[in-house]
């Protein structure tokens, strides 16, 4: 939870300095570009991590590498003086929440029992931009433990109208009952 909170107060600062240079998307888009390279190559968060490679390597290499926008280097090398360097795919998510939200847009998960075909996520879709009265972007997740229904959650909020929680409460009724 620390790490959530510590990457979105980096994402929310680099946002706001992107936004001001009419930099909001290329950022996003040299942001996710690190996060994959990252995700593919362990070894190059082993390299920014280590006391045994100097300040001055690490810049060269963040400047061979990160050929977008010039705030996103200068952002990358303080993630890698702060050690925040291991973050980036989390500040990656963040920034994206941070960027579809300025749009008018709201990241809403949305996680059903069984897979949804496309007319049944259109028809989720259609009930949540009504209900939100805003544009979501949805993210899709399956989890049979649900035994049916869905659990859509978007900001703090969690609607949760799964089988499994409703059992779980009829559960917690029947033996509140016999107590």
């Amino acid at each position: 939870m620390r790490q959530e909170r510590l990457a979105y107060e980096y994402a929310a600062a680099l946002f706001s300095l992107a936004r001001e240079q009419k930099a909001d998307d290329a950022v996003y888009a040299d942001l996710v570009d690190v996060s994959e390279l990252l995700g593919g190559e362990k070894r190059i968060v082993t390299f920014m991590e280590s006391p045994a490679i100097s300040f001055d390597e690490k810049k060269s290499f963040v400047e061979r590498v990160c050929r977008g926008s010039r705030l996103t280097g200068y952002f990358l090398l303080l993630a890698i003086r702060r050690k925040a360097f291991p973050l980036l795919p989390l500040i990656a998510r963040q920034y994206r929440s941070l960027l579809e939200e300025a749009n008018g847009k709201v990241p809403v998960s949305i996680t059903s029992a069984s897979p949804l075909d496309d007319k049944k996520r259109s028809a989720v879709v259609q009930k949540l931009n009504g209900l939100l009265q805003k544009t979501i972007v949805p993210e899709f997740t399956v989890d049979q433990s649900l035994v049916a229904g869905m659990v859509v959650r978007y900001g703090d909020t969690i609607l949760d109208g799964s089988m499994k929680t409703q059992f779980a409460v009829l559960k917690e009724q029947l033996v509140k009952e016999q107590s």
